[in-house]
């Protein structure tokens, strides 16, 4: 088994176990992109992608690019702040979803933290 599904299949497991925050540490963005949407769809799971540029997206397997911001679930958010969105995907979301917050670093800094 090759290390992609072998990262599949634990992300996979982790969202079977309802674990709340996974996290991915890759400079293979485009890998960690596949293996999320991987087990998403095999789990039946929605998709969603945040990221500082593109604001929220929702993963379409049907569109080109694979990601959407047109979709009625993410087109009044996808400006909306980050802590909104968070807000949102743990108080409101009542879909089994994935939130992929893509390039965090932006945020590992004192000044972006409440106390």
């Amino acid at each position: 088994m090759s290390n992609r599904q072998l990262l599949t299949v634990e992300v996979r497991d982790a969202l079977r176990a309802g674990v709340p925050i996974i996290t991915i540490s890759s400079f293979e963005w485009e890998r960690v992109t596949g293996v999320i949407a991987a087990a998403t769809r095999r789990e039946d799971f929605n998709y969603l992608r945040w990221n500082h540029e593109k604001g929220l997206e929702l993963y379409n397997n049907d569109t080109p690019k694979g990601f959407t911001s047109d979709h009625d679930l993410v087109a009044s958010l996808n400006r909306a702040t980050l802590s909104d969105i968070i807000n949102w995907f743990k108080e409101e979301l009542e879909l089994p979803a994935v939130l992929h917050l893509e390039d965090y670093h932006h945020f590992f800094n004192q000044e972006n933290h409440l106390d």
